[in-house]
């Protein structure tokens, strides 16, 4: 990737980040409240990143289901994704016309990457293997669970800051 398309993809890409950001900070306050130390939230952000897999992780871990669970349940919901999204792709590409660009691009993002955004995630990765940019594909997956963690970092960071003592 040359600098140029570099300097113009990073400005668009600065309020998806934000997003990650904000979802990161409100799952290290979720996890906070319910007890849970940032040891559990670097491990869970190394499996879910984001979408509903987070607040499910959440909820059970408040019900006390076991670890266990949360794991089954979390990589359920990550590999449901990630089949979603590669049928919508490959539908689209195979049945070229039948959806429109918007549609395909609603379900993608909309529906899977509400349900979970690893789907993306995946589809991205595959899509960089597939393109023959190996070294890119690899450096994208560990930045991105780099970052995730970095999240989750300062969501319990910031919610020790701001809840009282005492």
């Amino acid at each position: 990737m040359d600098r140029k398309a570099l300097s113009a993809a990073f400005p668009v890409t600065v309020p998806v980040l934000m997003g990650y950001l904000a979802i990161g900070i409100a799952f290290g306050l979720m996890l906070q409240e319910i007890g849970y130390n940032f040891i559990w939230a670097f491990f869970m952000s190394l499996t879910i990143y984001a979408g509903s897999g987070q607040y499910l992780g959440v909820t059970l871990l408040g019900a006390a289901a076991s670890l266990g669970t949360v794991a089954v349940m979390t990589l359920l919901i990550n590999f449901l994704g990630a089949v979603a999204i590669g049928a919508i792709v490959e539908t689209s590409e195979l049945a070229a016309g039948a959806l429109s660009r918007e549609a395909v691009l609603f379900l993608k993002v909309g529906l899977c990457g509400g349900f979970t955004t690893f789907s993306t995630f995946s589809l991205e990765t595959l899509e960089l293997i597939e393109g023959g940019q190996y070294a890119i594909a690899g450096a994208y997956a560990l930045v991105s669970v780099v970052l995730c963690v970095a999240g989750v970092l300062v969501g319990k960071v910031l919610a020790r800051a701001l809840m009282p003592t005492g």
